[in-house]
């Protein structure tokens, strides 16, 4: 028989976790981070969870990023559209369904310009061939792999259907 049980996060970890992240491995961390801003496994506290997350969601951890911007969605959806672009360039799975939920609650405005943050400048290898121009294009559409970007988006499926590339030029119709 299958327990519906969820493990409780030990106490002593716990206490490490608030008072010394730094003793505790990165999964350690991610595991008490995600069980803090659930309520899953320990008190429901998503301020200490945020915070605990927040170094490893810095430094590109998109679980974390993603777990962040979750509970941060309602009250502040700018801050939580930021995170989840960070967790679908780790192509963190959920990420591509929180930018699209957060889409509806930020203006179009507001999406381009936080989506123009942080940019990149292409690699040189992104214009190699049709089908590095198209992956560029859906890359940037999907933001999976790649920092969502309309705009980017719209610039690479054009160059590819300029030069005939059919599937490119259904991204921009």
């Amino acid at each position: 028989r299958a327990s519906s049980r969820v493990a409780l996060i030990n106490t002593a970890k716990l206490r490490a976790a608030m008072n010394a992240p730094e003793m505790l491995s990165d999964d350690e961390r991610r595991s008490i981070g995600l069980a803090l801003i659930t309520g899953v496994g320990a008190p429901k506290s998503a301020t200490d969870g945020r915070a605990l997350l927040a170094p490893m969601a810095e430094a590109g951890d998109g679980v974390a990023a993603l777990a962040i911007a979750e509970a941060l969605a309602i009250d502040d959806p700018a801050a939580a559209y930021r995170l989840a672009l960070q967790a679908g360039m780790s192509q963190t799975a959920g990420a591509t369904r929180l930018l699209d939920d957060l889409e509806k609650r930020l203006t179009t405005g507001e999406v381009l310009q936080l989506q123009g943050e942080g940019l990149t400048p292409p690699s040189d290898d992104a214009f190699a061939s049709l089908s590095a121009m198209r992956d560029q294009a859906v890359g940037y559409l999907s933001g999976v792999g790649n920092r969502r970007s309309y705009k980017q988006s719209m610039f690479w499926a054009s160059l590819a259907a300029a030069t005939g590339d059919a599937a490119a030029a259904r991204i921009i119709a």
